[in-house]
């Protein structure tokens, strides 16, 4: 993380409230402060700042998720820093949409993985084809159902969401495992 990454994610926070449209790098690059050349020593491209800011502003939340003992509490968090900055979460949806839905889609993939390993013994595991369409799956559910609420304006409370997902997550699992196991 260097100072320049900063600005330019600081420039497209800002010029997301301003600009109806997306901006350019030349545009990000003037309001940072810097020539476009600096821009693409640190980004390929605007897509590429995006994903970058999204992971400072809320997604690093969701990656430190390593546990079931906390994980509604450390969801809430991530869903509080996404609330934080909804005005550029919800432009940024509007100007880039798959973005913001591919970098959710491989974090929850990796969360559930990360889940299904934890609700269950080894020996009870399916095999690693099937964790992974498992986690893909739910991941899949996660990501439409935090859609449905960015665009609906954060509507529901996060801790109400988290909570949620958390139980529907978790009996999912169950009922998965439980088939499983009965074709053992």
């Amino acid at each position: 993380m260097t100072r320049a990454q900063h600005a330019f994610s600081n420039s497209l926070l800002l010029l997301s409230k301003e600009m109806e449209h997306s901006p350019s790098v030349a545009q990000i690059a003037e309001r940072a402060g810097y020539q476009r050349q600096t821009f693409y020593n640190h980004f390929q491209n605007v897509e590429e700042l995006l994903s970058w800011t999204y992971e400072e502003l809320a997604l690093k939340h969701f990656s430190t998720i390593h546990s079931l003992t906390h994980w509604e509490e450390e969801v809430v968090i991530g869903l509080d820093a996404l609330m934080t900055h909804r005005v550029f979460i919800l432009w940024s949806i509007e100007q880039y949409p798959n973005v913001l839905r591919q970098q959710l889609s491989m974090l929850m993939t990796d969360l559930m993985s990360d889940l299904l390993s934890a609700l269950q013994p080894c020996s009870s595991l399916p095999p690693l084809d099937q964790q992974l369409f498992q986690a893909q799956f739910f991941a899949h559910g996660c990501v439409g159902t935090l859609f449905d609420w960015m665009e609906s304006n954060f509507y529901y409370d996060s801790k109400q969401l988290a909570a949620a997902l958390h139980e529907l997550v978790h009996q999912l699992y169950e009922i998965s495992f439980q088939r499983y196991a009965s074709k053992k």
